[in-house]
């Protein structure tokens, strides 16, 4: 005997990527798949949301409060759309068409974005309501959004790359004194930069006592967030990658060409509740043990 199925119920939009941007028509279908025989429905709702989750970090505010008091969302859109009355769906396949267009009443929209304590989501739910002896069928579909628009920031041509002993802050000056001599000098190509182009620049060895070990470049995001007893701020890397392996030449220029990763970055998010920044470190380990560390701040935004 075959077994049976239950009724099903989907969401599809015509977008192949699911990305859209401020005042765009969102359009597709409600696919529900119905497989021993027809079902009745008393409506199907469609509820579009666009919100901003913000949690607070345990190591600022307590586990207790970090795990339970998770801040109120910051709710950008929402909407909620009546797509069909009382109707039957037939067995197989059945597609209710939808559209709605993408805006807010005054609140000001922000990117897609998944972080560790800062979430930017727009999502689509769907419910068919069936009747008090039914289940109802829900499905929910999320969509990214960009967000186009220039930096505050002047853009800049070019940032100089600089490390000796002398020129690290995150070490203790003895500590620092006491690491053989080094020099590195180079160029990242623009530090205010578009989301969908690399991140370019050159690295040169010019001097270093000591054999090198590594050269990584990381990508890392500041994530702030405001709330009754100051901020909580915290840094986490979202990628790397290795510029050199093993001891370089000196003299030899090794070039840099970073991607930005859809999702986990977006572009630099300043408002009075919370803080999307970030950062660019350099890091070079020495054979001996030794790692230094420099950092730029970088300011991302979509053209």
């Amino acid at each position: 005997m075959k077994p049976v199925h239950a009724s099903s119920v989907s969401i599809k939009v015509d977008r192949h990527d699911k990305t859209y941007r401020p005042n765009d028509m969102v359009t597709g279908v409600i696919i529900v798949n119905t497989h021993h025989h027809h079902m009745t429905f008393s409506s199907i709702t469609m509820a579009v949301e666009g919100s901003i989750n913000l949690h607070l970090n345990a190591k600022n505010v307590g586990l207790f409060e970090a795990f339970y008091g998770s801040i109120k969302p910051y709710v950008m859109i929402k909407k909620e759309l009546n797509i069909k009355g009382p109707g039957i769906a037939s067995m197989g396949q059945s597609e209710f068409p939808f559209e709605f267009k993408i805006s807010s009443e005054g609140e000001e929209l922000f990117e897609t974005y998944h972080g560790v304590y800062i979430n930017t989501a727009y999502i689509i739910s769907v419910e068919i309501a069936r009747g008090l002896l039914s289940t109802n069928l829900t499905a929910d579909l999320e969509f990214v959004f960009e967000v186009p628009g220039k930096p505050t920031a002047k853009e800049e041509h070019s940032s100089e790359v600089c490390m000796t002993p002398k020129t690290l802050q995150n070490l203790d000056p003895a500590v620092a004194m006491s690491i053989p001599p080094f020099k590195i000098v180079g160029t990242l190509h623009r530090l205010v930069c578009p989301i969908t182009e690399p991140l370019t620049g050159d690295l040169i060895i010019e001097q270093s006592d000591i054999a090198i070990k590594s050269i990584e470049m990381q990508l890392t995001r500041v994530e702030t967030v405001s709330y009754a007893e100051g901020l909580a701020q915290e840094a986490s890397e979202i990628t790397s990658i290795q510029i050199a392996s093993g001891d370089p030449c000196r003299g030899l220029q090794l070039p840099v060409y970073m991607i930005f990763p859809r999702l986990f970055t977006c572009p630099t998010m300043v408002t009075s509740q919370f803080r999307v920044e970030f950062e660019i470190n350099i890091v070079v380990q020495f054979e001996d043990g030794n790692v230094v560390t420099e950092g730029f701040p970088l300011t991302l935004y979509r053209s």
